[in-house]
């Protein structure tokens, strides 16, 4: 995770105030977030009237999630003119939200295989608590980094390049690709071995294209490439 020498720990944040160029992008951040909330309410109400659908629950809270991975994201990426005590707050919680989200998501995989009873209290438990932990540990971690409360996680920062943590990196970027990648592969077998379906299949791979290549372009912020990815995948259930 990069920092740029602008006092604030967070890649590229201090940039929108620098050219007119960049700022304007951040404000199509702001506009596509907003429309991404728009949609993900009205998924939430789609799920709400299709009470046979397998994981209903499951993937309600998972969209809810998402609303708030959006609203952080506009006052992080979006460029707000916060100042640097409320921007580290709002970035520990969009951190610790984008690992919760997936690690959600990933479950949502699981679901559709029944080892529980979708919509049960034990699995909406382990959803939340699950997902809960991921949320508190990330977002502590991310915030010990950026208020510099302990001093603990400065040793996770690389000697030769002090504005980079692998620990923040690892929470947020990797572990993230990896609970899309399990999902990916759940949901292939789910669809090719035991629904046996092929045009599904067709939304899955381009899926994982869309994550390869908005994880490239914009490694260095805050995972604007997986809110992206997370706005297509959230359909998956309710075409399936």
């Amino acid at each position: 995770m990069e920092i740029e020498d602008c006092g604030i720990w967070v890649c590229g944040i201090k940039r929108g105030y620098q050219d007119r160029a960049t700022y304007s992008s951040y404000t199509g951040v702001i506009i596509l977030d907003g429309l991404a909330i728009l949609v993900t309410l009205f998924l939430l109400w789609r799920s709400q009237r299709k009470r046979a659908a397998v994981g209903r629950r499951e993937i309600q809270l998972f969209l809810l999630g998402y609303i708030i991975l959006s609203i952080c994201e506009i006052f992080t990426i979006g460029g707000f003119p916060l100042n640097n005590t409320a921007r580290i707050a709002f970035t520990g919680a969009h951190l610790g939200i984008i690992t919760a989200t997936t690690w959600m998501l990933m479950l949502n995989g699981v679901v559709g295989y029944q080892v529980l009873n979708d919509g049960s209290f034990m699995s909406i438990l382990l959803l939340l608590g699950s997902a809960a932990a991921l949320l508190v540990g990330t977002g502590y971690i991310a915030l010990d980094t950026g208020y510099n409360w302990t001093g603990y996680f400065n040793t996770t920062q690389i000697q030769q390049a002090p504005n980079r943590s692998y620990a923040l990196y690892t929470l947020y970027l990797l572990a993230p690709a990896v609970f899309l990648f399990i999902y990916g592969c759940l949901e292939t077998y789910l669809v090719l071995k035991i629904l046996g379906e092929i045009k599904p299949m067709r939304m899955i791979l381009d899926n994982n294209l869309l994550s390869n290549n908005l994880q490239t372009d914009r490694s260095c912020s805050i995972s604007s490439s997986r809110c992206a990815l997370l706005r297509r995948r959230s359909s998956l259930r309710f075409r399936r």
